[in-house]
């Protein structure tokens, strides 16, 4: 049902202002939704409201509409999410500085960043805040918020304890907010309420006192196993495999067997299929090396450490086999601007990636979507990781072998690469600019990881064939680590994992 209501000014041709309320049913749940179609300095917006069981009827949504065609005519009211900040105002409203905040934020980050401010504030803060001036919000005002963002948590429990799924206004199941969700939104009403005081809209941060933070569980960042990346990297080449092992086995045996003379009839028979099949199957699939993509991803992020959005940048000049080099020309650091030395197992898979693109340009991505573009961190989490861990925990389901660690994100890759050079006897430092670690304390902590895992026989055969001479010799380490005539302690001199791994690529006892 729609009803409308003109308002006209007199002296002048035409409505003003066109102010019409939309109530539409929704089938999901069963109740009506309220909005406005409003029409101000010749423009149209929508103005969302809510739904009935948040309290919106026909009476309410006429009140709202008068409100804000009354603010038209006077030339006050201001669109949704189109709040400009008027620079004489001293004191303005947290929803009204927010929204001029992020428009200046989104300036300066890229867009995933901006929208998860975006995100923050639009569901967690705004519902909270929007009624309050700058001025209005102190600790106790936040310290409230964290209470009714608890109290919501223990309503979802209890509900769920019951057997009752809560949902929100879209109709979606509500869950718990975590402890660490609630602090990223705290923290980001700290970098707003920075940015009030340089404007000299707030004496002081009342968002920065830590005690309004909670206590969140530090969850020590994972690695794979040598055989747990294999299968993962293996995993996603079958995904970017257009036709599985087994139609390919049986259209080569199909070939096999033509090329004995044997008659179609006996093929089909043999494979199980009609004759016309049989035929199809020898012509369509013969067995040729598709170089996957993914499978190059996976094998730089897991045996070269790169950061996800380092793979993103690279081009195919970054590559240098005729050094067994990638070139990290940019990063968030100046020890993140590096060569990273190419494994020998790496050395073969990159180099076949390259010779499946041998025309391609050298400022090409390197490894670049389907359709060519240059792939985003968001992209290979998507698009890469996630279907290559679902497809290898499907295939070690079937063999009855235990499911990889969950949580598995590019910086797992990252890790793991670390830890498969230490146990392969590598001086820390080495690690350390490998990676581009600033600070030495991440390569540190792994390292006193690996200190506690010496056995490996269970993995040996997975590790020997990704690390084998993966470790360069004390010779070029020196030159790596120490220009012409420097002084102080080399890479030689610092600890490397000896007598821990068992495997016939460890360091020799003078590393």
């Amino acid at each position: 049902m729609t009803t409308k209501d003109r308002t006209l000014t007199p002296g002048r041709p035409g409505p003003e202002a066109i102010g019409s309320i939309v109530r539409r049913y929704r089938k999901r749940d069963g109740q009506y939704t309220y909005g406005l179609r409003v029409r101000a300095n010749e423009e149209r917006y929508w103005v969302p409201l809510g739904t009935e069981r948040e309290g919106w009827n026909d009476i309410r949504a006429a009140d709202r509409r008068d409100e804000i065609v009354g603010l038209i005519r006077r030339g006050a009211w201001r669109p949704p999410n189109t709040f400009e900040l008027d620079p004489r105002e001293k004191d303005p409203g947290f929803h009204e500085f927010a929204s001029d905040w992020l428009k200046r934020y989104r300036r300066t980050v890229d867009e995933s960043t901006a929208n998860t401010a975006e995100y923050l504030l639009s569901c967690h803060l705004l519902p909270f805040l929007r009624t309050y001036r700058l001025s209005e919000i102190d600790y106790g005002v936040l310290s409230a918020y964290v209470a009714h963002k608890l109290e919501r948590n223990e309503e979802i429990a209890a509900a769920r304890g019951a057997g009752v799924t809560l949902r929100d206004g879209a109709g979606r199941p509500r869950r718990p907010l975590s402890p660490r969700t609630i602090n990223m939104t705290l923290d980001l009403t700290a970098r707003i309420f920075k940015d009030a005081v340089k404007r000299g809209l707030l004496q002081g941060n009342p968002a920065s006192d830590r005690d309004l933070r909670l206590k969140v569980t530090q969850r020590k960042g994972n690695f794979l196993e040598a055989d747990e990346l294999l299968a993962l990297i293996d995993a996603a080449s079958a995904i970017d495999e257009p036709v599985s092992k087994a139609t390919l086995a049986r259209a080569e045996l199909a070939r096999r067997m033509r090329r004995h003379n044997r008659p179609w009839k006996e093929i089909a028979a043999e494979l199980g299929v009609a004759q016309t099949t049989a035929i199809w199957l020898a012509g369509r699939y013969r067995r040729e090396q598709h170089a996957s993509v993914r499978r190059a991803i996976l094998a730089t992020l897991g045996c070269a450490g790169l950061r996800n959005g380092e793979v993103c940048d690279l081009d195919l000049g970054d590559l240098d086999f005729a050094h067994a080099v990638i070139h990290v020309r940019d990063a968030k650091t100046e020890a993140g601007v590096r060569q990273v030395n190419m494994t020998p197992w790496l050395h073969d898979e990159l180099l076949a990636y390259r010779a499946s693109r041998a025309e391609a340009a050298l400022d090409e991505p390197a490894f670049p979507t389907r359709s060519g573009a240059r792939r985003d961190p968001r992209n290979i989490n998507r698009k890469v990781i996630t279907p290559a861990v679902q497809a290898a925990n499907a295939l070690r389901a079937e063999r009855r072998q235990p499911p990889l660690p969950a949580s598995i994100t590019a910086h797992t890759f990252r890790r793991t690469f670390i830890t498969l050079m230490l146990e392969a006897g590598a001086p820390v430092p080495y690690v350390q600019a490998q990676v581009g670690h600033e600070d030495p304390t991440t390569t540190l902590e792994i390292y006193a990881q690996v200190l506690k895992r010496r056995d490996r026989r269970r993995h040996g055969e997975a590790f020997d064939a990704l690390m084998a001479d993966a470790v360069p010799s004390a010779a070029s380490i020196i030159m790596r680590s120490k220009p012409d005539g420097a002084e102080g302690p080399s890479m030689l001199d610092m600890p490397a994992v000896t007598g821990g791994s068992g495997h016939r690529n460890e360091l020799r006892p003078n590393l």
